[in-house]
């Protein structure tokens, strides 16, 4: 081959110019078939075999697609959202048995507004039909003979829960009973399931530390092995819309309120202060009845109060949102085995307490003609609550005892 001559190969190829592309699948010509229908005909060895899926936001597509292209036996670890019908496919993919290896499953947002029979179905039809999972996190619509089958299906070999029953879009005081609520009944029955479960994440309500409240914390004691615990401790501002029944109990005393938190009965404000104040005596008292006195293994506890609303609540104003933050403090209590009490307790979320003290410090410094938006009627609350003790009288208060029945 001479100066300036193009070798034969690459002039043979200058000449048929450049083949056309046949995709990552070489020997199919149609993209759309071989996307949708090849991966679907041909046998397990030759698809994907992913052990982690997550899916995060809309699955394009749908979880469908997903296991024609994956062989889902070997998945281990799957998260995506229930919503969009992929939940109902999911539970047809675990009917069939293909999710027999499966061992952490994270689906959020189970929607309240699918709630009808087909929905019911489906739910069950998931968590009776995979095996043992080791890692549950779900959240929505979780209702009580659903957490049944949790419970017995999935108790025996859980070591790590975390259940959050809510309708996040939805208000609707009917749909909230639907859920299931975990009262010392329904965590003994965990319990007696759940030999291996150490990581339990829940909400429950706070009743004043009366007896019932006392029985939840008791409850959590009788798990054999759990180590580490975060508890949302949920109060009300208003009544319970949720069993407020107007035939029974009349008009409900916030109906005509449009809004206006000033116009929050005292009574009310009184038991929400009372519920939603969290200080470190509390944390400490209840982290001392759950380890059952240094009988169990709790290691970690963290609590969390948050609101429970529901539609037409009031008090969503940032000067009242302030006013629940001075008494809402959330707290890590762990196991110190070299401290002098055996247990240490830190507060969380300083940041937003400066807002707090400030709206407090301001309303107790001012005349009723100085508030013009009612907030006369938190002190009077609070004055109710906690008698004065000092010049900074916002800073008198503490959390209600436990009622230990001593």
């Amino acid at each position: 081959m001479g100066p300036g001559e193009l070798d034969p190969g690459l002039d043979q190829t200058v000449l048929l110019g450049r083949p056309n592309w046949k995709g990552f699948f070489p020997g199919q010509t149609d993209l759309t078939q071989k996307v949708e229908g090849v991966v679907a005909r041909s046998s397990s060895s030759s698809r994907g075999k992913l052990q982690t899926l997550v899916l995060l936001g809309d699955v394009v597509n749908g979880i469908e697609h997903w296991a024609r292209h994956t062989d889902f036996s070997s998945l281990r670890s799957l998260s995506m959202s229930w919503e969009g019908g992929n939940g109902i496919a999911l539970a047809a993919i675990a009917s069939r048995g293909d999710l027999k290896g499966l061992k952490k499953l994270y689906l959020p947002c189970i929607n309240g507004d699918e709630t009808n029979p087909s929905q019911d179905e489906a739910i069950h039809l998931l968590f009776s039909s995979i095996n043992r999972l080791e890692r549950l996190e779900v959240s929505g619509y979780i209702s009580p003979s659903t957490f049944n089958i949790i419970t017995r299906q999935h108790g025996p070999g859980l070591r790590a829960l975390s259940i959050y029953p809510e309708f996040p879009y939805s208000y609707d005081e009917g749909l909230q009973s639907l859920l299931v609520t975990f009262s010392a009944p329904v965590l003994e029955e965990l319990a007696v399931h759940s030999p291996h479960l150490t990581h339990l994440d829940i909400p429950i309500s706070r009743t004043r530390g009366d007896k019932h409240e006392v029985a939840i914390y008791c409850a959590l004691s009788k798990f054999p092995r759990l180590e580490h615990i975060v508890l949302h401790l949920g109060f009300r501002v208003t009544p319970d819309t949720e069993s407020w029944d107007k035939k029974r109990d009349g008009p409900h005393p916030l109906e005509f309120a449009e809004g206006d938190s000033s116009k929050i009965s005292s009574v009310y404000l009184k038991e929400a202060f009372s519920n939603g104040a969290i200080d470190d005596r509390l944390a400490r008292s209840i982290f001392e009845l759950v380890a059952g006195d240094g009988r169990t293994t709790l290691r970690y506890l963290r609590l969390e109060p948050f609101r429970k609303m529901a539609r037409g609540d009031l008090g969503r104003g940032s000067i009242f949102l302030s006013t629940l933050r001075w008494f809402n403090r959330s707290f890590v209590c762990k196991r110190d085995s070299q401290g002098p009490s055996g247990v240490t307790v830190h507060e969380l979320d300083l940041e937003g307490l400066a807002d707090g003290e400030e709206q407090w410090s301001e309303m107790m410094n001012s005349t009723d003609e100085d508030l013009w938006y009612g907030e006369e009627a938190y002190v009077a609350a609070f004055k109710s609550n906690w008698p004065q003790k000092t010049k900074e009288w916002w800073r008198d208060w503490d959390s209600l005892p436990l009622d230990l029945g001593e």
